[in-house]
């Protein structure tokens, strides 16, 4: 895979957190011990080491990234999740079978085997991905911490479209739930064993989970976990939202060229095919 990835122009991870000596520092030494190459520190907190079971998962936001955490779970736990169990709480306890670089780092005998795990990440189709980050986040007009995108409020198709002018307009590095999706790529897209397609995960996944010894049996694979497909909190918007399936609704001929300006590294490098209206990646 060539390397086409540039960091992201943010310094800041997390909700507003500076990157610090202590990121740079876990970048380089992740760098030195791993046998990979080119770690960002404004994204490494984005890895998830499961080093026993030789995986290093990158998380993306709004690009499954819960429900791969929760089957991973399921899978090195050799059981699914209580399905009653509320939704943020196994959330964490799928986040705590794994382990930060931070957390990799200290300990000696999960560094030997950084070296033998496989890397991998997954993307999904750039135009589901940001009308589902639209419709869950900022048409909803639930919190006011996305008031300042365009179209807050209004999930409507006229409302999406504002939304698009306004990532047009400088707001695209705003909030990383609609970051390019190679820019929340820990490492260049090269350095990766695998990078996959979140619609392919029911063809994927269990070869990858069998291939480490893992199982998927009983896991139904279809769609988002069966605890994310159930989550719901009064007086709040679903968090799944159906992107895929409303495109027609939302993109017009025009709004899918002017997407595809905006993310055209993330269907080059996904692997997904460009939209009929363009050519290829518009400068």
């Amino acid at each position: 895979m060539q390397n086409e990835w540039e960091p992201p122009r943010s310094i800041r991870i997390g909700k507003g957190r500076e990157i610090g000596i202590k990121d740079r520092l876990a970048a380089r030494l992740f760098n030195a011990l791993s046998g990979r190459r080119g770690c960002n520190p404004s994204t490494a907190h984005s890895l998830v080491f499961y080093p026993r079971q030789g995986l290093v998962y990158n998380r993306i936001k709004k690009s499954g990234n819960s429900s791969m955490l929760l089957y991973l779970r399921d899978a090195i736990a050799g059981v699914p999740a209580n399905p009653l169990q509320p939704y943020h709480r196994a959330k964490d306890d799928a986040i705590a079978i794994g382990m930060n670089i931070r957390q990799v780092l200290k300990q000696p005998i999960e560094l030997l085997r950084l070296q033998r795990c496989f890397y991998f990440a997954v993307m999904r189709h750039p135009e589901a991905r940001i009308l589902s980050a639209f419709l869950e986040k900022v048409g909803s007009g639930h919190s006011h911490r996305y008031s300042s995108a365009g179209g807050f409020g209004d999930a409507s198709a006229e409302g999406f479209a504002r939304f698009v002018a306004y990532l047009e307009a400088g707001g695209l590095h705003d909030d990383a739930h609609w970051w390019p999706q190679v820019d929340l790529l820990a490492l260049p897209p090269d350095q990766y064993d695998a990078i996959y397609r979140l619609e392919e995960l029911a063809q994927w996944l269990p070869a990858l989970l069998g291939s480490r010894g893992l199982r998927t049996t009983g896991l139904d694979l279809s769609g988002p976990h069966r605890i994310e497909r159930q989550f719901s909190v009064p007086g709040k918007p679903a968090k799944l939202k159906g992107a895929a399936s409303r495109l027609d609704v939302f993109f017009t001929p025009g709004l899918r060229a002017r997407v595809n300006r905006l993310y055209g590294q993330d269907y080059q490098i996904g692997g997904y095919p460009w939209p009929a209206s363009t050519a290829g990646p518009l400068a």
